[in-house]
């Protein structure tokens, strides 16, 4: 499940970017960061902060 205050598709480079407090959690743990973008044609997510932020996790051994 993945949370943020804004997401915005852009179908010619099958972008999705999520912005603003975005939380990731799955079965392995939990990701907190600024903005997430999923190209959805890599399958690759990639996590960044803005403003001096951090991107934290937390990870559950399974």
């Amino acid at each position: 499940m993945a949370t943020g205050e804004r997401a915005v598709f852009t179908p010619s480079d099958q972008l999705l970017r999520l912005t603003g407090n975005v939380v990731v959690v799955n079965s392995g743990g939990t990701v907190n960061s600024s903005e997430l973008v999923v190209n959805l044609e890599t399958n690759v997510s990639t996590f960044s902060s803005t403003g001096g932020g951090r991107v934290t996790g937390v990870f559950n051994s399974q």
